[in-house]
């Protein structure tokens, strides 16, 4: 299954059992799509070169990976929408400088969100309902143009 390019789960709450040490080959993948992710973060071999699109709405992530960031320089849409658990994003301008959209809605556990100074294409930062005590490392005033933040 190494050549898959789209997945597609769609499970409800506390369905799917996945063992710790999951692993999944995702070299090919560009879309993937999985409402209620069980595990805390994405398995150390997930490396998906050629994602453009991650929609992991009310996963139970803490974090993307647990033991280092991943580079996803195609990736130009991640949706974490409604991961409650979800504390931390990795700086995404160094792992995916060409993501457009960003949707955090309802992540209320996330606290921080790095700089996203650098995401010269970001054009959609969603985040509504999440409770953010710092938006940006070091009080980054962000400009981007045409861009639309909704909180």
């Amino acid at each position: 299954m190494c050549n898959l390019r789209f997945i597609e789960v769609c499970a409800m709450p506390n369905k799917v059992l996945l063992p710790e040490n999951f692993e999944f080959c995702a070299q090919a993948l560009r879309c993937l799509y999985w409402d209620y992710y069980p595990l805390e973060s994405l398995p150390l071999n997930f490396w998906p070169k050629n994602l453009v699109e991650l929609h992991m709405p009310s996963s139970n992530l803490i974090q993307l990976w647990n033991g280092g960031d991943k580079p996803l320089g195609s990736l130009k849409l991640m949706d974490l929408s409604d991961s409650c658990n979800l504390i931390r994003i990795p700086d995404l301008s160094s792992i995916a400088p060409n993501l457009e959209f960003l949707y955090l809605n309802g992540c209320k556990s996330l606290v921080e969100i790095p700089s996203l100074q650098n995401l010269s294409n970001l054009v959609e930062l969603r985040m509504r309902g999440s409770k953010l005590i710092q938006l940006w490392n070091g009080g980054d005033k962000v400009q981007f143009i045409n861009f639309r933040y909704i909180l």
